[in-house]
């Protein structure tokens, strides 16, 4: 068997065996957890590694409009998918009406926490947290809101063009 990398950024490899005629290749996702075995022709593999170039380009010009975090951070956050092509008004107008699916009400206060890990700022206190993220528009502040038994109760996104005191409450299942 012969291997060879095809793309590391997808990383993507064929293993070849020249005893028969057959290519496999497979992929591995980063977290290294899920293995794909498929069989993929010459083509299929072109095209992922297309797709994955321009992935790239699309997020080294997404750099540029959103410097410090991208939209897709705070998506993976709250376990929403938010398309890549957002203005920043839609963006917040997204993240305030969505709902949340990693989040759940009376989740342990260190698992919760644990999903704001890329946020620019991380304060805690005694019965919330706030976690920051750095746009050009401005903060925008998640607070988590928990119980005396440090259970999630509440969420609430602060930003200045949110009229609201308060901020927007996301609700949580």
């Amino acid at each position: 068997m012969f291997v060879f990398i095809v793309g590391h950024p997808l990383r993507l490899y064929r293993i070849t065996n020249y005893n028969s005629s057959t290519r496999y290749s497979f992929i591995i996702l980063k977290d290294y957890a899920k293995i794909r075995l498929s069989r993929l022709s010459l083509e299929e593999a072109l095209m992922l590694k297309l797709k994955a170039a321009y992935n790239g380009v699309i997020d080294f010009f997404l750099r540029f409009r959103f410097p410090c975090t991208l939209p897709s951070e705070i998506g993976e956050s709250l376990g929403i998918q938010l398309p890549r092509y957002l203005t920043f008004n839609e963006f917040i107008k997204s993240i305030c009406q969505c709902n949340p699916t990693k989040l759940y009400k009376f989740m342990p206060r260190e698992k919760a926490e644990s999903y704001f890990s890329t946020a620019q700022r991380k304060e805690q206190f005694l019965g919330n947290s706030l976690f920051s993220y750095y746009f050009n528009e401005g903060w925008i502040e998640f607070v988590l809101h928990f119980d005396d038994l440090s259970r999630l109760r509440r969420i609430y996104i602060h930003h200045k063009s949110i009229e609201q005191d308060e901020g927007v409450e996301l609700p949580l299942f």
